[in-house]
């Protein structure tokens, strides 16, 4: 009898010192999130921000009291914006964080953010999101040239008239603002964009066309929507801001026979 305590003993002594190995395992693997030497963490979504962006350009010519327009959040553009965030690495993020205002992460940007990083970032969110274009310029968010408004001649008339599309823009944000002063800064932005017939409810007529009437017309629903993906540094890091705002605004349109 006294073997058989003994043995039980020194059995429940075993599980105690296995059961805290395992813990302290956990707890090791839990602070090397991210792998070794990585120095940043996955980037973390925001969402709801889409009816801040339409408050914030309600009374832009183009959208005001225009029912063809709406405001809504894409769970689509956030995992591909996430992705792309994902894919930033410290050295990059530090880049990031350090800007003062607010900086398009896009094609047409020839400044700090047109390198390496910043094209993988663009290509990642364009492919995730399924945007029309293969690069993003924040002019596009306009939609004219899907309408025929830009290069409207017979030989250059949009191809794109009468089909579904989807344009949009990146931008970055320093962390240390919040995110809704993030999105209301890329509203000036976008501001900016929307002008001279922007978000055009019907397609254009060729220039330069005997039979206009055999391109059709058509009108169009315009949705906008805003990712939001916030990054910090996990490392040591000594600027006023460590972590900095993505921020993806896109415009999906779609048409009909008018």
């Amino acid at each position: 009898m006294k073997l058989k305590k003994i043995a039980s003993l020194a059995l429940a002594g075993v599980m105690a010192v296995s059961m805290l190995t395992a813990c302290g395992d956990t707890a090791s693997n839990g602070g090397n999130n991210g792998g070794e030497g990585e120095g940043e963490g996955e980037g973390t979504v925001v969402s709801g921000y889409s009816s801040v962006l339409g408050e914030a350009l309600k009374d832009v010519d183009c959208i005001k009291d225009k029912d063809y327009i709406t405001f809504q959040d894409s769970a689509a553009d956030e995992t591909a914006l996430q992705a792309a965030v994902d894919a930033i690495d410290a050295d990059s993020l530090k880049d990031y964080a350090e800007i003062r205002d607010v900086e398009s992460i896009s094609g047409e940007n020839t400044g700090k953010f047109n390198g390496i990083t910043s094209k993988r970032v663009e290509s990642i969110f364009v492919n995730g999101a399924k945007i029309s274009d293969d690069d993003l310029k924040a002019g596009d968010l306009a939609m004219k040239w899907y309408a025929g408004y830009i290069n409207n001649t017979t030989n250059g008339y949009s191809k794109f008239i009468n089909t579904s599309e989807k344009d949009g823009a990146l931008y970055v944000v320093n962390g240390a603002v919040t995110v809704e002063r993030a999105v209301k800064m890329v509203a000036e932005e976008v501001k900016e964009q929307l002008v001279n017939g922007a978000l055009p409810e019907t397609n254009a007529k060729p220039d330069e066309c005997k039979t206009c009437a055999g391109y059709g017309s058509y009108k169009y629903n315009y949705t906008i929507s805003v990712s939001v993906v916030d990054k910090t540094q996990q490392s040591d890091y000594d600027m006023a801001s460590n972590s900095a705002h993505f921020i993806a605004v896109t415009v999906s349109r779609t048409a009909k026979v008018a």
